[in-house]
């Protein structure tokens, strides 16, 4: 398993049953500021009915892009229109 900043590979986040499925990209990334816990989703918006807990490895396998955001701070949002765009950075409001 390849190491990517200081990031536990498996930590536990949130995201998506689509996303898992491989019915949607990832579109939005939150690293929350009160735990740093991480949240991974693509279009929909994620609720009690379809959120998931996995391996932040898991997420990276299935979107290797994702490792660009691996220093993203506590407190920040990354998104994107879709998986070919740049990361946007911005505060979580």
């Amino acid at each position: 398993m390849k190491k990517y900043s200081n990031q536990n590979l498996n930590q536990a986040v949130f995201t998506t049953t689509q996303i898992m499925k491989g019915n949607g990209c990832i579109l939005y990334v939150f690293h929350f500021a009160e735990d740093g816990s991480w949240q991974f989703s693509g279009s929909e918006d994620p609720d009690n009915s379809n959120t998931m807990i996995v391996a932040l490895h898991q997420i990276i396998d299935i979107d290797n892009n994702i490792s660009e955001l691996m220093d993203l701070q506590k407190g920040k949002m990354a998104f994107r229109n879709n998986e070919n765009l740049e990361w946007t950075i911005a505060n979580i409001k």
